[in-house]
């Protein structure tokens, strides 16, 4: 269990021009950033939500997103989904068959 693990968080802070691809980016950008994580050993806490701020600046679109984590080494970061409830939740592998 990894209960009283440090939190750490995670942040990306990105501007654009256009917000029509704003959906599709925030889920690419969830996507960079959890994998950033798993390579720095960090496992997500799944307990809290991804927090997601868009702003318009005058010209441009900003976006800032958060994700927070908690240090599990390398390969236990790499074969979970994340923690919930301070237990780590495996992921999901699927063995790579040739159909013959």
């Amino acid at each position: 269990m990894y209960q009283h693990k440090q939190i750490k968080r995670f942040n990306i802070d990105v501007e654009f021009n256009d917000d029509s691809d704003m959906i599709r980016l925030k889920n690419q950008y969830e996507n960079m950033l959890t994998h950033q994580m798993r390579d720095k050993g960090y496992s997500r806490v799944l307990d809290i939500d991804t927090a997601f701020s868009v702003e318009f600046t005058g010209q441009t679109w900003r976006f800032l997103m958060t994700l927070h984590g908690v240090y599990t080494g390398r390969r236990k970061a790499w074969e979970s989904e994340g923690l919930v409830q301070g237990k780590l939740m495996p992921r999901s592998m699927h063995p790579n068959t040739l159909s013959q």
